[in-house]
């Protein structure tokens, strides 16, 4: 199940990682069917097959590896993300100044949404003693055990019907 589900939700997930609700929820059923049938277990709920196979949801799995590649910008180990996640070079940072700027958005739907947009947010949900690690290796052991709350992305936020999102 692992070679086949990571293999294929893994693969360019900083391009799709902020999809549709709809595609999120089917994404998580179809782990949820496939952690029922490995582990011939029909009546836990779905975070608790989660736990049994020490894994996390493939949106909070995204989310780890976006903090990565925000690690890699912020540490100039990639010049791919340059145009995506900006920073401010006059501005002198510390522990509560932001390291990236989010781009000004010019409508919800296409900006918001953004992983220029959404990515400086993400970059400041990770505590204070990750963002300050300086290795690469000790970066990723260690985003792994991260479980991201209150992620400011659409897929995650609260939908009231006839409201909106909260």
């Amino acid at each position: 199940m692992n070679a086949f589900f990571r293999s294929q939700f893994n693969y360019c997930s900083l391009v799709w990682m902020l999809h549709v609700r709809r595609l999120d929820k089917k994404i998580n059923h179809l782990h949820e069917r496939c952690l029922r049938i490995v582990y011939s277990d029909h009546t836990s709920t779905f975070e608790q097959l989660l736990e049994k196979d020490g894994a996390i949801k493939f949106h909070h799995k995204n989310l780890q590896l976006l903090a990565i590649e925000l690690f890699k910008r912020k540490n100039n180990i990639t010049d791919l993300t340059k145009e995506i996640f900006i920073h401010d070079k006059n501005i002198k940072v510390n522990r509560q100044t932001p390291y990236f700027r989010s781009r000004e958005i010019n409508s919800v739907f296409h900006g918001s949404e953004s992983l220029s947009f959404l990515g400086p947010k993400i970059w400041e949900l990770i505590p204070v003693e990750l963002r300050d690690i300086v290795d690469l290796n000790t970066f990723k052991e260690k985003i792994k055990q991260w479980k991201p709350t209150s992620c400011p992305c659409r897929n995650c936020r609260t939908y009231i019907d006839g409201v909106g999102f909260l």
